[in-house]
């Protein structure tokens, strides 16, 4: 996905700051004038276009191709009026300029940017949700895995080597709401299983992992014969949403000894107990090791209660893994 800016140099600047470190589009593309603009648009439907409505002069030009192109739009404005107005006229949605004289103003400006951008991305990602290969194969594992500070690289590392056909995986990763999304689109475009931020009521499939959408809880059930995932928003649990013994608790009760618990990197104490759980059902369930985790808190907690039967580093996990699937 393409994001293309057509803006005043002082926007342009924080934008450019703003997506510096971030990898999860294609490309941003800075254009000066509707030639370059239009010349842009050519080349692919799927991009999110980031300009100004006050723009008066190229207005009109802009408002069409949004609607010949059905583009996705992000308005700057200078008041919430002429917000209303961005939204009225076919954008996608809108944000108020910052004060380029404050440095709280412009920071505020650069975080509600991310999510904004993020989450116009979540609307095409939801069109194209399909699995990457399909099976007709009988469950016979599931694997959920839980990470919170530093997992993110970890399990990565890890879905990266598991073959297209694996059994479903569960997965819970502290993260806020919209980065989860971004999170897993990352993870499917880098590994050769499919990887969804999940919904409610979606089925387990093989080739399929599941990400916990960011302040929902997400459980393992069945329905109708068939392993299903439950969304749902309710209280922290432990101080978590998601929550990580959440998950865990479900599939002790749920899978018993056809699952497989794996705790990563992260800090406090949240899936321990869930862990432990599993394991107490029959699971076969594995944490990180001290040496390889970025915070040796959760599995720290979790082997320490007795709810780890090996300790390994990423590799050695995943190797593990493997054998049992």
């Amino acid at each position: 996905m393409r994001i293309l800016v057509f803006t005043k140099i002082e926007l342009s600047l924080i934008i450019k700051n703003a997506f510096a470190f971030n990898k999860d589009y294609e490309s941003i593309i800075f254009v000066s004038s509707i030639e370059k603009l239009n010349e842009q648009l050519s080349y692919s439907e799927k991009l999110i276009l980031l300009t100004d409505l006050e723009n008066t002069l190229e207005l009109e030009i802009i408002l069409k191709t949004i609607t010949d192109k059905k583009m996705k739009t992000l308005f700057f404005c200078k008041s919430v009026k002429n917000g209303f107005i961005a939204l009225q006229r076919g954008a996608t949605d809108m944000i108020i300029e910052p004060n380029y004289t404050d440095l709280k103003s412009k920071t505020t400006f650069t975080t509600n940017i991310l999510v904004k951008v993020a989450r116009i991305a979540k609307t095409y990602d939801v069109a194209s949700r399909v699995l990457k290969n399909n099976f007709d194969k009988q469950i016979n594992k599931i694997i959920v895995i839980g990470a919170s500070t530093g997992g993110t690289e970890v399990i990565l590392q890890i879905l990266k080597e598991f073959p297209k056909d694996s059994p479903p995986i569960l997965i819970v990763q502290h993260m806020p709401p919209v980065f989860t999304t971004m999170y897993s689109k990352r993870l499917h475009d880098s590994c050769k299983i499919s990887v969804w931020e999940a919904k409610h009521g979606d089925v387990l499939e093989t080739g399929l992992a599941f990400i916990a959408p960011g302040e929902m809880q997400m459980r393992l059930n069945i329905k109708n014969n068939k392993y299903i995932v439950e969304c749902t928003k309710e209280a922290p649990f432990g101080g978590h949403i998601p929550s990580v013994d959440v998950l865990f608790n479900s599939v002790a009760d749920i899978a018993g000894n056809k699952s497989i618990g794996i705790i990563l990197t992260g800090m406090g104490d949240d899936g321990a107990k869930g862990l432990l759980n599993m394991r107490k059902k029959g699971s076969y369930t594995l944490g990180q090791n001290e040496e390889s985790c970025i915070v040796y808190g959760m599995p720290k907690i979790a082997y320490e209660i007795g709810a780890v039967q090996k300790q390994a580093d990423p590799k050695e996990i995943t190797k593990f893994i493997l054998e049992k699937i």
